[in-house]
This record gives structure tokens, sequence and C-alpha cells, in this order.
């Protein structure tokens, strides 16, 4: 992972024997999602009266998608592959 950071090597470490995409997956987890996109979310919807959930972020999902391989989370230019394929049938349909 050399194209990360130092502070950011050091958190990919704790999530040895992946691959990268599941490492930078790791590493956004551990620092930008808690303390900048979910706290902000939060701080605006609420500061706005309205209510607002993130969507995703259930820790079993989290779990299960950081067991998956890389290229069911990613392919060609395809992101978030698997999602996109499951639900298919019923976003085609309408």
């Amino acid at each position: 992972m050399r194209f990360l950071p130092e502070p950011f090597r050091n958190t990919s470490r704790k999530h040895p024997g992946s691959d990268s995409l599941n490492q930078i997956m790791y590493v956004d987890l551990k620092t930008s999602l808690p303390d900048d996109l979910l706290a902000l979310t939060d701080r605006m919807s609420m500061a706005a009266s309205v209510e607002c959930r993130a969507p995703l972020v259930d820790f079993e999902l989290i779990e299960l998608a950081s067991r998956m391989p890389s290229s069911l989370k990613v392919r060609g230019f395809t992101m978030k592959y698997l999602l996109k394929k499951a639900v298919s049938s019923w976003l085609l349909a309408r």
C-alpha cells in the first residue's frame, strides 16, 4: 500500500492478507466515515430537522462486504457490481 500516506498505511496493516481494495475500504471505514461523512451528515440533517439514515452501513453488511472478493464489488468501471446484479430484476421490471 505504498500509495497511502503513512498514518493510513498503519491502519491498513491491521487488515492483513486482504487485497488492495479491501484494505482501502478498511482504512475508509476506520478514518473518514466515522469522523467526516457520517458525523457531518448527522449534524446537517439534525440542523435542518430532517431524519436521515446512512444506507448500507449495517455492521453485518460491512462484515459480509469485507469478506467478499474485490471482483464482486468492482467490475471494470462498474462499482457495487454484486449489489446491482442482485437488484437488477427489480430495477429493470419498471
